[in-house]
């Protein structure tokens, strides 16, 4: 996440203001992460350099930087496969919701989330398509377990169960999937033969 300026983090306070608070989270942020930490001596997990203040991208990753960047790599590769179902599996649900009423924060998660979602319908596609619907199915349950309200994954199952050889279970679950799709569009659901005879 980048700053302009310490007053983009403190906007109530004077510029003489932030920079104070700027300089007093970084002393503070370096003891956190290393509580015997000492200038000059210790590892220096946070840069400061001129009004530039990062962490050392050689020293410091994180779940969510791993799991967009994988991700991601994954998508622009046009393969999904049994690397793309574990990367599923490893993601937990949004990150960073300790800070999720923090504006800074929100672009991140959201690009994050929305990776995730992209990805797992990109796997289901190739999965059903494949003729592994029983495995597709049980992702799409792990998918909707994150996030209930995935609409574009709930889409897929009743073709997954369609293609397993449910035909019942898959309209029951389009019914639900046709409620939900009215709710939140305020329109009807695409017919339930169409999902079926895509490829």
């Amino acid at each position: 996440m980048l700053f302009r300026s310490a007053e983009d983090l403190w906007p109530d306070l004077t510029e003489d203001q932030a920079v104070n608070s700027l300089h007093q989270t970084v002393y503070f942020l370096r003891r956190e992460i290393e509580p015997g930490y000492r200038d000059g001596h210790s590892t220096d997990y946070l840069l400061v350099e001129s009004e530039l203040v990062y962490f050392d991208p050689e020293l410091v990753h994180t779940a969510s930087g791993a799991f967009l960047r994988q991700a991601s790599q994954s998508l622009s590769r046009g393969t999904s496969g049994p690397e793309a179902v574990s990367l599923l599996a490893s993601y937990p649900g949004p990150f960073a919701l300790d800070f999720q009423y923090e504006d800074w924060t929100s672009a991140w998660r959201d690009t994050t989330h929305r990776t995730y979602l992209r990805l797992a319908e990109a796997a289901l596609t190739e999965m059903i398509g494949a003729g592994e619907a029983d495995r597709a199915i049980g992702v799409i349950a792990a998918v909707l377990a994150v996030d209930p309200e995935a609409i574009e994954i709930e889409a897929l199952l009743p073709k997954a169960l369609a293609r397993a050889g449910s035909r019942t279970a898959a309209e029951a679950a389009y019914l639900r999937y046709a409620a939900r799709f009215r709710t939140a569009f305020d329109a009807p659901a695409p017919p339930l033969g169409g999902m079926l005879d895509d490829p």
